[in-house]
């Protein structure tokens, strides 16, 4: 009887310290699709999440916002085989293994903003506009 008690004692011990691994069930979906025209090589969110830098194996990097459109498209160089974001949202590192180079590239997005009926000094088709908010409160 003894040897029983102890023999359940050692098992109720064991499963204690046992770790009790429980399996989650993982749930997914996809998102969002993107057809290429070209391969993709290489890929990076920004440092914040605004932007998707997509690398096609042609040197494309294409440029997609935050809800994944896409805004623009960069010819980086057929040479360029990886991208890595850099410190801010609109700065991306290239890296070059056949000329053995990284550059470091600033995107600047140009906005278009209609100025049509606001007022204005000089020709009304100007190659430059210049814009002044002065109405912050």
């Amino acid at each position: 009887m003894k040897i029983l008690q102890k023999g359940i004692v050692l098992i109720f011990i064991f499963l204690l310290l046992t770790p009790l691994q429980a399996l989650a069930e993982v749930e997914w979906q996809v998102q969002t699709t993107f057809n290429l025209d070209k391969k993709p090589v290489d890929m990076v969110m920004s440092m914040r999440g605004s932007y998707l830098f997509v690398l096609t194996e042609d040197g494309i990097i294409h440029v997609y916002d935050s809800n994944y459109n896409l805004m623009g498209k960069i010819n980086a160089g057929k040479d360029i085989d990886r991208i890595t974001s850099g410190p801010d949202d609109n700065i991306l590192i290239l890296k070059s293994k056949k000329d053995r180079e990284i550059r470091t590239i600033l995107v600047d997005f140009i906005q278009k903003i209609n100025v049509e009926g606001s007022p204005f000094l000089g020709k009304a088709d100007a190659p430059v506009v210049m814009i002044v908010f002065t109405d912050y409160q």
